[in-house]
């Protein structure tokens, strides 16, 4: 799981523009600190405790900060795993922003924004998990009229992770 993580911060500094040449070398921490600078991470202290990670994805959001917003989400999901980072990080993230549209704290298209960040991401995990996917797909739709679909993308990715094909139809 180290060289996953690895691995996955040299495709995000190959993402920003930087070449193999420069990036391949570097350690995790050199990596870390370079994509840190180049704002393409959070800082440490966001990785480190839920609750600066959660108020780093409301700031990304209020922001529209696509590029922080995914990083944020994509780094969790790579050092918790795919379990962890639903459980630990999703779940929390959800409930923490449906809290803060309610309460007023941000609007209702930061709400549509970090949606749509997330349904990218989980998607995005997904098909990474799905090509050793194996047994008869499980097939996810909503109810009739139902136009949110983050639901769905987290439990297709949980039913990935475990193993299964999924068919995700909205």
């Amino acid at each position: 799981s180290e060289q996953v993580r690895h691995l996955r911060l040299v495709a995000l500094a190959l993402d920003r523009g930087y070449r193999a040449g420069d990036v391949v070398p570097l350690d995790r921490a050199e990596l870390e600190q370079l994509l840190h600078e180049a704002g393409a991470l959070p800082g440490p202290a966001a990785t480190q405790d839920a609750r600066s990670w959660l108020g780093s994805l409301l700031g990304a959001a209020r922001a529209f900060d696509r590029d922080l917003a995914s990083a944020l989400l994509k780094l969790e999901a790579t050092s918790l795993g795919v379990p962890r980072f639903l459980r630990d990080r999703v779940d929390p993230a959800l409930r923490e922003i449906g809290d803060a549209w309610a309460r007023g704290a941000i609007d209702i298209r930061h709400e549509h924004f970090v949606t749509e960040v997330m349904e990218d991401r989980l998607r995005e995990l997904r098909s990474s998990l799905e090509a050793a996917a194996c047994g008869r797909a499980v097939v996810l739709a909503c109810l009739p009229d139902e136009h949110h679909a983050l639901g769905l993308q987290v439990a297709a990715l949980e039913i990935a992770a475990a193993g299964r094909p999924v068919r995700v139809l909205g």
